[in-house]
């Protein structure tokens, strides 16, 4: 038997209110199951109204004619909150997904919303923080952690809804060198799909086996990470530069 796609979008367009810019034109692409995908592209390309759309907080008001799919479940009106539960959205901001008194409660609140609790919602908690190398944190305060140990607090309480996409917006981009490294070996850790959209090139060539450029809205190209960053041309032509760790590679190698 055939498995469906973990993300499937076919020709999503959408335009911000009221007569705002066109965002996104015509995009369409699939994520396979277990697949990590980055998606590229300059300031302003629609990266980040892309990753909206995958857990139906865009569009404002969802059509009835669906764009995307989920684990083979179209997003709509009716499906939002089967959707939602199946895509875990890491905001570029930790600070805009922290909102709780105590590390506990951060992680906690997704699973309490989906009926979660007791006993059952501690363990969860704890093996979440464990995974995200937090163990231990459940007192912290959050406000008083580093950038790299609230990012991780997010990430623990998007793993705590068990989503089988997780969907990243800038997840490396204020993180310092070990940061970056200590966060992009616990992505590669981590099961499921993974669509990550980020400046970060290297993390793109370290985790991303297939990479998706959008430019003022439009894909552009999407293939093998490696052949695409290594077209100089390609890259200079949507705001992009060949990645350092690509300098010296031949696109086939």
């Amino acid at each position: 038997m055939e498995m469906n796609p973990a993300v499937e979008i076919s020709n999503l367009s959408y335009r911000y209110p009221p007569r705002g810019r066109l965002a996104l034109d015509g995009i369409s692409f699939a994520v396979a199951p277990d697949e990590c995908v980055a998606v590229l592209g300059p300031n302003g390309a629609g990266k980040s109204t892309l990753l909206l759309h995958l857990n139906g907080l865009l569009p404002e008001k969802l059509p009835e004619n669906p764009n995307l799919r989920i684990d083979g479940i179209p997003l709509t009106p009716e499906t939002v909150h089967t959707v939602r539960q199946k895509v875990g959205l890491l905001f570029q901001d930790p600070d805009d997904q922290l909102i709780s008194a105590t590390v506990f409660e951060d992680v906690a609140f997704g699973p309490r919303q989906l009926g979660v609790d007791g006993p059952v919602l501690r363990s969860l908690v704890e093996h979440s923080l464990k995974l995200v190398g937090l163990g231990g944190f459940e007192d912290r305060e959050p406000h008083r952690l580093s950038q790299g140990e609230k990012r991780r607090v997010c990430l623990a309480g998007v793993l705590a809804c068990r989503p089988s996409v997780l969907v990243l917006d800038e997840p490396t981009s204020d993180l310092d060198p070990r940061g970056r490294r200590d966060f992009k070996q616990l992505l590669r850790n981590l099961p499921g799909a993974k669509i990550v959209a980020t400046h970060d090139l290297e993390l793109a060539v370290d985790l991303c086996s297939r990479v998706v450029i959008l430019d003022e809205g439009r894909l552009v190209a999407q293939g093998p990470t490696v052949a695409l960053l290594s077209d100089e041309a390609l890259m200079l032509a949507h705001g992009l530069e060949k990645p350092h760790s690509l300098l010296h590679r031949h696109p086939h190698g």
